[in-house]
């Protein structure tokens, strides 16, 4: 069945009016009818199932028949930060993430940032929000991730929601499994939790000292050497997993 997001103001009573984009792509890309049903979420985590009323080339409407607690979004809030790497690999990152349950994504500027990527233009960010939803609906999200503004490093070391880790390539003493394994030990009741993945090149010496200093923990993953954007879904998958956020 086909998910959309919509903002709780096309929602009046029991009638969903779609908007303009939305409305195009139920009747110009999906082909649909009156009476085919639909579920929409609010972005609030609630999810309605929803039957189409009116279906034209401008305007598409639903009856709601049922309304129902969402089951996708994780017990554990986790936040990425990720560097500005190549804008493909970025985005890819964006999708998977959202896949798994990523709550908030922080992109990050870093000193051996992809420099072509630093400047987020108006469209970019839309297209960035755009690949969110899509990853969203598909994957039965009942909320949508946030999107900051890029930071900086350290403004993000400053604001990050603790504990905070960073996965750093030359980081031999403690894995990721092992910080994961004592925090689902010791914190059974942890609900927030932020990753920071570094660029193409990884983080300097300074940056990982810088992090240091704010009491971030340097995590490695392994003895091979990951792309940014693999990095990004390896530590989110772990984590879920640890947690119990990938059992049926």
């Amino acid at each position: 069945m086909h998910r959309f997001f919509v903002s709780p103001a096309d929602i009046s009573g029991d009638t969903v009016a779609f908007p303009r984009d939305l409305s195009r792509q139920i009747s110009r890309v999906l082909r649909m009818s009156p009476g085919d049903e639909v579920t929409v979420l609010d972005d609030t985590g609630w999810e309605y199932l929803a039957a189409l009323s009116v279906v034209n080339a401008t305007r598409a409407e639903a009856r709601i028949v049922s309304r129902y607690e969402g089951l996708g979004e994780p017990a554990v809030r986790l936040t990425l930060y990720q560097a500005m790497i190549r804008p493909e690999r970025f985005e890819w990152a964006l999708q998977k993430c959202t896949e798994l349950g990523i709550v908030r994504f922080v992109p990050l500027i870093t000193r051996r940032a992809e420099r072509r990527s630093r400047d987020v233009s108006a469209n970019r960010r839309q297209r960035w929000q755009r690949i969110i939803r899509e990853a969203a609906e598909q994957s039965r999200r009942s909320r949508l991730p946030a999107l900051d503004e890029p930071q900086t490093l350290e403004k993000a070391l400053k604001s990050a929601t603790r504990p905070v880790l960073m996965a750093w390539e030359a980081e031999t003493i403690q894995s990721l499994k092992s910080s994961l394994e004592g925090r689902a030990h010791s914190e059974a009741d942890l609900g927030t939790l932020s990753i920071i993945v570094g660029p193409e090149g990884g983080f300097d010496h300074d940056e990982v000292e810088l992090a240091r200093e704010y009491n971030v923990e340097t995590v490695g993953l392994g003895n091979r050497i990951l792309r940014s954007e693999t990095a990004a879904v390896t530590l989110t998958t772990a984590i879920m997993h640890e947690f119990g956020e990938l059992e049926p």
